[in-house]
């Protein structure tokens, strides 16, 4: 069981890029990690199909997982969890997503946050993803890991990373 990572995501915009903050809101609140940065599992899918019945049967664990359920944890533990952390910063990625807030104002700009956990670290890549793919959105993501005593703030804009800070931890939040 991992010591889970808290994480608040703050997204701002000015108002003339409240368009940009509606599409990045409709997108995030139901994606996956890895509908943020897919990973590769090709080789490891040509390498499970070539393994024998009874091989393919103890990932099953006597049939307590389906096939693909079988494949997934083939994968994970064949160099998937060295891709997750490599690409994601974390193992399982973004869990126990929650839309905190939104606001849209026409005059104003617009703001919404979002809260998740990570295994043992901060999803730090997929933030930056996503500044990526909205450009003219900042995105602050601040965390916590008390069980391995850190905690953070990053901003990104653009896909550039604005500022960076990461130091014990204090407080009583993480897993």
């Amino acid at each position: 069981m991992p010591n889970w990572c808290e994480q608040d995501l703050n997204v701002t915009c000015k108002k003339e890029h409240n368009k940009e903050m509606k599409e990045f809101i409709k997108f995030f609140k139901d994606a996956k990690t890895e509908d943020i940065i897919p990973l590769d599992k090709s080789k490891a899918r040509e390498k499970f199909d070539t393994l024998s019945d009874a091989e393919k049967g103890r990932w099953m664990i006597g049939g307590e997982r389906t096939l693909e359920e079988a494949f997934n944890a083939y994968w994970f533990n064949n160099g998937g969890y060295e891709q997750c952390c490599e690409a994601w910063g974390s193992k399982w990625g973004i869990s126990h997503k929650d839309e905190e807030y939104t606001n849209i104002d026409e005059e104003y700009g617009a703001e919404a946050k979002f809260s998740w956990e990570s295994a043992w670290s901060p999803t730090i890549p997929v933030v930056q993803k996503l500044s990526e793919m909205y450009p003219n959105l900042t995105f602050v993501l601040t965390y916590f890991e008390r069980g391995c005593a850190f905690n953070g703030r990053v901003e990104f804009k653009g896909g550039e990373e604005l500022s960076h800070e990461e130091g014990a931890y204090f407080g009583d939040r993480g897993g």
